[in-house]
């Protein structure tokens, strides 16, 4: 009997975001492992209903003048990194191709199941309508699995296209906590909540997509993976340092070295990243799937949260009783973390993960 097809839509293809990558290779990695054939539906332009333009004022354009400028002598470094994004995702999932939503939907794919998330794939502020399946018919099974928001609130005007699509899933998991109640308020139906795809697979299984980081100057280092974060955190970061002994190894999105790093790294492929992080003493990381990643590799490690949807970090924390991780104090003490019971924990999360997506792949629609 051939197994069931799933189309899976999600933050899949980016060339720079390191989490979005990794939560997808290890969606596609479990399907596989449960016996389905899933494909990752691939735009390559993404285009959400309510990106409206920004105007930047004169002052704006001059930075980012500048800043382009600055960052000329390491473009051809992150064109590498980009190339080398590309073949991991080419190589960790098997792509469904449209240049963008209108031949989509002019053509659009079957599947036995469509499948939404994880990532921000239901981020109301720009709504991408890939991610809700409009192109489905009603008797078609359509299903989430860790579906995150970005955010806490609906707004307003977005309310109504908000809940018609959210009509449109059979089965609901979503990512954080805090989801849960915003989600009620748009359906009827129960809501899961389940664990991001990183942690479906285990340390080891992550281990065997790493390779090393030729260039790497240390052997011993903290890893810093810093996307939102304050100036004065450097302070903090300068006296780890010298708490420690430990140079900091800097994995950057941006152009520019950092002085307050020993070594700034803009071409890290996916696999490269795993290594780094994985091979560090301590991490510091401000984005939810470095810190996820960390907790993975039963590595020591503070959150910065910051400001920009400081909630998916905070919920991630929560679910593992380390709220204490997500702390302005960076320092060895506050990073050292208990993990057998979080490994107890993320056994079974692993489990309900399973036992969710089988349930739901299973519903009969008449």
């Amino acid at each position: 009997m051939a197994s069931k097809t799933v189309l899976v839509s999600t933050f899949n293809n980016s060339n720079n975001n390191y989490g979005a990558v990794f939560q997808a290779c290890a969606l596609s990695a479990k399907l596989k492992n449960l016996g389905y054939d899933a494909s990752f539906l691939t735009l390559k332009e993404r285009k959400g209903r309510f990106s409206a333009a920004t105007k930047k004022s004169l002052v704006q354009h001059a930075k980012q003048l500048a800043s382009n400028i600055l960052s000329l002598p390491t473009k051809a470094l992150r064109d590498r990194r980009t190339r080398r994004f590309n073949e991991f995702t080419k190589q960790t999932q098997k792509q469904c191709v449209y240049e963008n939503n209108e031949t989509l939907l002019q053509n659009p794919p079957h599947a036995d199941v469509y499948l939404s998330g994880s990532d921000q794939v239901w981020n109301p502020l720009t709504i991408h309508d890939e991610f809700f399946f409009p192109f489905v018919q009603e008797k078609e099974l359509v299903v989430s699995y860790a579906a995150s928001m970005g955010t806490e609130t609906v707004p307003v005007e977005h309310e109504a296209l908000f809940s018609q699509y959210m009509a449109r899933f059979d089965s609901i998991s979503v990512r954080e906590d805090t989801m849960v109640d915003v989600i009620r308020k748009y359906t009827d139906k129960s809501i899961t909540q389940n664990i991001d795809p990183v942690f479906l697979l285990s340390a080891s299984e992550w281990l065997s997509y790493a390779k090393p980081y030729e260039k790497l100057k240390y052997k011993k280092y903290i890893f810093l993976y810093l996307i939102d974060w304050n100036k004065k955190d450097i302070d903090r970061l300068l006296t780890l340092k010298k708490e420690t002994g430990l140079p900091l190894v800097l994995v950057t999105l941006g152009g520019r070295s950092r002085g307050f790093a020993d070594q700034t790294i803009f071409d890290a492929s996916p696999e490269e990243f795993l290594y780094l992080l994985a091979n560090a003493e301590m991490v510091v990381a401000s984005s939810f799937h470095g810190t996820a990643l960390s907790i993975v590799f039963n590595k020591p490690f503070v959150a910065v949260a910051g400001t920009a949807k400081p909630a998916r970090i905070k919920s991630l924390l929560r679910h593992f009783s380390l709220e204490g991780h997500n702390t302005l104090d960076i320092s060895m003490q506050n990073a050292l973390v208990d993990y057998e019971p979080v490994n107890r924990q993320i056994l079974k999360d692993q489990k309900e993960a399973e036992d969710y997506l089988v349930k739901a792949f299973s519903i009969e629609k008449m």
